[in-house]
C-alpha cells in the first residue's frame, strides 16, 4: 500500500528504503548497487550470485541497516507515520510526527511500536508505514557526513581472514595476503599489502605460529 503525504505537502519526506540506500552509497561508494536491498531481509541465497557476492552484500547490506536504525533516533531527524497503524483500517496517509520513545524498524521497512516492561524488556505493539523527512539538497545526506568514510571496512576484512588464509599455503607474508585476498573477493579495489600490514599483521603472526613459521 501506497501512503500519501498531502497533510506534510511541502516537505521532503522520503521511503525509509530510500534513506537505506543513500546511506549504503555514502559508506560504500562505487560498491553499492541494487543487491543489498534485495537481500535484506534474506536467510539464504535465492538469487544469482556467487557465494562470495552474496555474503558481501548481505554483510554491506547488514551494516547499513544497523547505519538506518541509529539515524533514525537521532534528535534533528522527523519520522512521520499515518495516525492509524496498519493493523487498523487506515487510509495509509501520513498525518503525524512521531515522537514515540520506543520502536525499532523491521526488515521490511515497517516502524514498530514498542513498549518498555520492567520484567520482559521491549514488547513490539502495532506496526506503521513512515517517511523520513530529508533535506531537499541534491545530495541529502550530506549534512550527516562526519569526516571521511575508511575505504576498506576493517571488521569485514577480519571476519573473512580465515577464510582467504585457507587459500594461501606455507608462511603468509603481507604481500602473499593482498594478492591471495584480491583473489578471493573478485575485485580490484582491495586493501594493498600496506593496508595489510596495518590492520592485519597479528593475525598473520598468529596464523604463522600456528603453521611453525614463527
Amino acid at each position: 500500500m501506497e501512503i500519501s503525504d498531502k497533510v506534510f505537502k511541502g516537505k521532503n519526506l522520503m521511503k525509509p528504503e530510500d534513506v537505506f540506500n543513500l546511506l549504503g552509497a555514502e559508506i560504500y561508494a562505487g560498491e553499492w548497487s541494487e543487491w543489498p536491498l534485495k537481500v535484506l531481509a534474506t536467510r539464504k541465497n535465492s538469487f544469482k550470485l556467487s557465494g562470495k557476492e552474496y555474503r558481501w552484500n548481505k554483510y554491506m547490506a547488514d551494516q547499513v541497516f544497523k547505519k538506518l536504525g541509529q539515524f533514525l533516533q537521532e534528535d534533528n531527524v522527523t519520522i512521520c507515520v499515518p495516525s492509524k497503524s496498519f493493523d487498523e483500517d487506515s487510509c495509509a496517509v501520513v498525518d503525524e510526527e512521531w515522537k514515540h520513545p520506543h520502536f525499532r524498524i523491521s526488515r521490511d521497512f515497517f516502524l514498530i511500536e514498542q513498549e518498555i516492561d520492567p520484567k520482559y524488556g521491549s514488547i513490539d505493539l502495532s506496526r506503521r508505514y513512515f517517511r523520513i523527512e530529508m533535506p531537499k539538497d541534491e545530495n541529502p545526506m550530506s549534512f550527516k557526513k562526519a569526516g571521511v568514510k575508511p575505504k576498506h571496512d576493517k571488521e569485514h576484512m577480519r571476519s573473512i581472514f580465515l577464510e582467504v588464509s585457507e587459500t594461501i599455503e606455507g608462511k603468509i607474508t603481507h604481500e602473499n595476503y593482498a594478492y591471495h585476498l584480491t583473489k578471493f573477493l573478485g575485485r580490484a579495489d582491495t586493501p594493498k599489502s600496506s593496508w595489510v600490514g596495518e590492520h592485519l599483521s597479528e593475525e598473520i603472526k598468529e596464523e604463522n605460529i600456528k603453521r611453525g613459521h614463527a
